[in-house]
């Protein structure tokens, strides 16, 4: 495997642990998964951003308090551009359908995430592009 497709490969596990501790309201697999050297941004859909490490978790514990959405994640990809991973993909809650894009960076031996933005997709949004129908995983 080359270093290019390694890199990938390890770009999308970061960004399925970062799904997993949504599901499971999980704050310290959050916290493993964001930068702690490199500003971080998050913007939940419908919020303000969020700048600086210590509001992101603070919106997790937040969220995870309240219990944490039940998301699905699905059609994930991945882009690297000198050393950063840009990963896309879908969330799925219940029958909403948003657009993500978690940005990560290489830091101490690990990606890490230092930006996470995600918006809802009105219905003709999830067909676009897809003429078979509603997203959905392929």
């Amino acid at each position: 495997m080359s270093r290019e497709a390694a890199d990938a490969v390890a770009a999308l596990r970061v960004n399925t642990a970062f799904y997993t501790a949504i599901a499971g309201s999980d704050l310290a697999g959050m916290d493993l998964v964001w930068a702690r050297e490199e500003p971080v941004l998050c913007i939940h859909p419908g919020g303000a951003p969020l700048q600086g490490r210590v509001a992101v978790m603070a919106s997790w514990n937040d969220i995870f308090e309240r219990g944490g959405p039940p998301i699905v994640h699905s059609q994930d990809s991945v882009s690297l551009i000198r050393g950063i991973a840009f990963v896309n993909c879908l969330e799925h809650i219940g029958d909403t359908v948003l657009s993500a894009s978690n940005i990560l960076v290489w830091e101490s031996s690990a990606w890490r995430m230092v930006q996470h933005t995600a918006g809802v997709l009105t219905e003709a949004q999830s067909f676009a592009g897809n003429p078979s129908g509603p997203l959905q995983d392929r």
